[in-house]
């Protein structure tokens, strides 16, 4: 059995395909993982792309779909995975050389429910270095809903290692965007030990022109804005279970709604289609009691101040 199931999401990316894909195949100890390629009803060559390499290698194994979106190419893959944990790579980015080995290394070690790692940006094609001491921190669950809450880590799954069993009753959200927001709050809840790695493992390509993240329209900014609603509701009910302080979940809730508004107001305008979502933004920013701006500095404090400046003298 492969103690790894890296899942690899392709649609149209015959581009990136080869370099995602070498980067794991030539991975150290690369057979003790598994590597499943699911293929979303691609139009290029991705899909024979993703055949050349599960016809080459016994542990890369290719499954083709018709396309239903990231999420439900995701699912597929969980519902075959063999792993005992599990990874997710999108398509157009990369892992250092050693993620294998050392993802072995550190679950045989402390025995976690997850690892999150760091990650460096691609800004210019093939332009980046890992980096870090490979020093591990061990947390806890309520640790970990702290340092979300705080941008210490981000909502991307793709920047954590999982125990298969985290999934168990956890699917993502098909057909919406920014369905990680949606999925990792929750996978958060359902551990009891983390590990957090110093080191850059992912390489993410921001590059592509392709990507949701450089896709903003109305559509999609509703469902950011419904995810957020979700995640923050269940953590304040968790909050309130548990008795922690929640001061920064709001400042969270204000940080992710400012982000919202500005993208529309910004990249689409103000119109017919936009101008419900924006109210009630406005709205809900407003009800926020204003910050303490020292304890902001872990959220974009220039947004928030471009924010409350603009509407300084608006009712």
């Amino acid at each position: 059995m492969y103690f790894l199931s890296i899942v690899v999401p392709v649609y149209n990316v015959e581009k990136y395909l080869k370099r995602c894909v070498d980067s794991l195949v030539n991975q150290d100890m690369s057979d003790k993982a598994e590597i499943l390629l699911i293929d979303d009803g691609s139009t290029d060559s991705s899909g024979s792309i993703c055949d050349s390499y599960s016809d080459r290698y016994e542990n890369v194994k290719t499954i083709h779909k018709t396309n239903g979106g990231l999420s439900d190419a995701r699912n597929c893959a969980l519902d075959v995975a063999a792993g005992k944990f599990i990874s997710f790579i999108d398509s157009d980015d990369l892992v250092s050389d050693s993620y294998v080995r050392d993802m072995f290394e550190f679950i045989n070690k402390h025995d976690p429910d997850l690892i999150s790692y760091g990650y460096v940006f691609e800004k210019t094609a093939d332009q980046y270095s890992f980096k870090g001491d490979k020093n591990v921190t061990v947390k806890t669950r309520d640790e970990m809903i702290d340092a979300l809450m705080k941008n210490i880590i981000g909502n991307q799954v793709c920047f954590n290692l999982y125990r298969r069993e985290l999934f168990d009753g956890i699917r993502f959200p098909v057909g919406r965007a920014y369905e990680d927001i949606s999925t990792l709050y929750r996978i958060l809840l359902k551990t009891e030990k983390s590990v957090c790695v110093n080191y850059t493992y992912y390489v993410y390509n921001i590059t592509n022109s392709n990507s949701i993240t450089k896709t903003t329209n109305i559509k999609n900014m509703n469902n950011m804005y419904t995810a957020v609603n979700e995640q923050c509701e269940a953590l304040e009910k968790y909050y309130e279970k548990t008795g922690s302080d929640k001061e920064y979940l709001n400042y969270y809730k204000l940080d992710k709604y400012i982000y919202i508004y500005l993208k529309i107001t910004r990249e689409i305008g103000y119109n017919d289609e936009t101008k419900d979502l924006i109210s009630e933004l406005e709205d809900r920013i407003n009800k926020i009691k204003r910050c303490n701006l020292i304890r902001f500095r872990y959220y974009n404090l220039k947004k928030y101040l471009y924010y409350r400046l603009t509407h300084l003298f608006r009712r």
